[in-house]
């Protein structure tokens, strides 16, 4: 489809609307003010995918029932919209990547307590993270990446999100240290904070994050030695310590990796080069740290309800395809950088 983003205008019985779903059309212009006066019954609006510009109509905090509210990969401007941040208090899902927003993030961000999926990677939004996000205790996914955010990560407010399992902080220009409290975010999966300006030592507590795959902490200026808790971190796939100020030597406990077991009968075969600078200007080219999980399917698969190493359940693409009702435009939630996200329920 082409052409101005008119046609909500023609829609019958908007009053009664729970669900706008124009994503990944080719819809230009400016958000008609329409869109958001017509139900306050709403609970999605996802836009994503088309060349919107301009602002987002101030009328949005409005739909006091939106849960879910999606504008990526779009031509926004302007500042972050603060009325999204004020009102919406049963907002769940926030994905705003991948366009132009500046200004700050808004401190009224933690009224919307429920959030457990906000993504504003991609963007131009400066300032500090806000204290108040700690308000947000369902938050699973947290992507600020690739932003102008500076200033320190503040203590006491990741530690509040029980449930996160992805924290993207990377290319941004955060600076001091690397709250130790990271270490209580027990279902942590993955942690990138490259390309940043932290520095301090590496927090020995990320030892206890005890599910993490991903950990990417290249090119800032974190000193010291390795903490010898990463050997506790057996499910680790991608390390890199590239570009820091770490002297001495690789811990021998984290070779031990190598020969560690993966459940029974199963190896957990490792690579690990992991990049040391040993001074602040020198950058080793030996880069990452990339621990390979490897495997033969055995008996131990055959039931789709095998819980893997860590507790999730192995599901098979059939019994998704059923859960979510065939992926119908009924249970999608959200779009996020990696795709759709719908919601479904398995047996």
């Amino acid at each position: 489809m082409s052409g101005d983003l008119n046609f909500p205008y023609s829609l019958p019985n908007v009053s009664s609307l729970r669900l706008i779903n124009l994503h990944a059309n080719n819809f230009r212009g400016v958000l008609p003010i329409s869109i958001v006066n017509r139900s306050t019954q709403l609970q999605k609006l996802i836009i994503g995918g088309n060349k919107i510009s301009g602002s987002i109509p101030k009328g949005i905090g409005n739909l006091i029932s939106l849960t879910v509210f999606s504008a990526m990969r779009n031509n926004l401007t302007v500042s972050f919209p603060l009325q999204l941040a004020c009102k919406l208090q049963n907002l769940r899902v926030f994905d705003l990547n991948w366009n132009r927003l500046s200004g700050l993030l808004p401190s009224t961000l933690g009224n919307s307590s429920q959030l457990y999926y906000l993504d504003t990677g991609y963007n131009n939004l400066e300032g500090n993270l806000p204290t108040s996000l700690r308000n947000c205790q369902n938050m699973e996914i947290l992507f600020l990446d690739h932003n102008k955010l500076s200033g320190s990560v503040p203590e006491n407010v990741t530690c509040h999100f029980n449930q996160l399992r992805s924290l993207y902080l990377q290319q941004n220009t955060f600076t001091g240290s690397l709250p130790t409290d990271v270490g209580q975010l027990k279902n942590l999966n993955q942690l990138l904070v490259s390309d940043n300006n932290l520095s301090g030592e590496i927090p020995r507590e990320l030892g206890s994050c005890s599910v993490l795959e991903y950990l990417d902490m290249e090119k800032n200026s974190f000193q010291g030695n390795i903490p010898l808790s990463f050997s506790s971190l057996r499910g680790i796939r991608f390390l890199d310590l590239s570009c820091n100020v770490l002297p001495g030597t690789i811990p021998k406990e984290l070779h031990l990796l190598e020969s560690a077991k993966h459940g029974k009968g199963k190896h957990l075969s490792t690579k690990i080069v992991i990049a040391i600078s040993i001074t602040g200007a020198s950058c080793l080219a030996f880069i990452v740290a990339s621990v390979l999980l490897y495997g033969r399917k055995t008996a131990v698969m055959k039931s789709s309800s095998t819980f893997l190493r860590y507790g999730y359940l192995r599901v098979s693409y059939k019994e998704l395809l059923k859960a979510a009702s065939g992926f119908a435009s009924s249970n999608l939630i959200g779009m996020g950088s990696f795709g759709s996200i719908y919601k479904g329920i398995v047996s």
